[in-house]
């Protein structure tokens, strides 16, 4: 799809649930832009009537892997968030798309898969700081992810605590090996809120389930919510929950 077609659906999706049946009143959808961030290309939303160079809280929306920041803007559809979004394109290619790991990811044996599963969260940590220099951005950057993407946002707000104020993994994994020895963030971890369906077969749930026990055994500020028969996927009422609680987020912590 050519990009000016792209950003038309990702705009067609705000206006198709601000003016669904029962939605509230909304925003105007954002305005869409194709460009290079801190040397990665994405596309940046900011909301209508800010201007290019206002500070606004940033949410990075991290793609699943073999698929594109088009694909993944179309299923934007937060109306009234204040927010800038940037979706960020990963630098490994595939044949339908783009990847955050090095081909073979999936194949890797254990140890292989650890190096290179820390080297993309490193990577995403020092772009997401280069990209909060380039854009104002006022408090610490929010991050969601799918699949893929959502275990480099989980993994951000674990190993990587100073880079973001808050995590919203969608059907993610987080692995017992990924869990840190101590906790490096004292009182002020980052929220994580984890969204997953309790019928994905490709990242089964329990897994996941039980490393926000041990994480909130240590602690952490986190919560998973289940969907009953949902699989693998970013489902409507998904996204609904994650915009709420990026909402509750501006609301409760403005200031990191």
């Amino acid at each position: 799809m050519p990009p000016a077609l792209r950003s038309f659906a990702a705009q067609l999706a705000w206006l198709t649930f601000a003016f669904a049946p029962g939605a509230p009143m909304a925003a105007d959808p954002p305005a869409v832009t194709e460009s290079a961030v801190a040397g990665r290309r994405a596309l940046v939303l900011t909301p209508q009537g800010a201007s290019g160079d206002a500070a606004l809280p940033l949410l990075v929306l991290l793609h699943w892997s073999e698929s594109t920041p088009e694909e993944i803007a179309q299923l934007v559809d937060w109306p009234a968030l204040p927010v800038r979004i940037l979706i960020p394109q990963g630098a490994h290619p595939r044949p339908s798309g783009w990847s955050w790991f090095a081909e073979g990811y999936a194949e890797m044996a254990a140890e292989a898969a650890r190096a290179e599963t820390l080297r993309a969260v490193d990577e995403i940590a020092a772009w997401l700081e280069a990209a909060r220099r380039e854009l104002p951005t006022a408090g610490a950057p929010m991050v969601a992810g799918v699949s893929y993407g959502g275990d480099l946002a989980f993994l951000l707000a674990v190993l990587r605590p100073t880079s973001v104020g808050a995590a919203f993994p969608v059907a993610a994994r987080f692995l017992p090996e990924w869990l840190p020895a101590e906790r490096g963030c004292a009182a002020a971890c980052p929220a994580v809120f984890a969204l997953h369906g309790d019928a994905d077969t490709v990242v089964p749930i329990a897994p996941t389930r039980e490393a926000v026990d041990e994480l909130a055994r240590r602690g952490w500020p986190v919560e998973l919510r289940g969907y009953p028969g949902v699989g693998h996927g970013f489902t409507r009422a998904m996204r609904d929950d994650l915009g709420r609680a990026v909402a509750r987020r501006l609301n409760a912590a403005p200031g990191r």
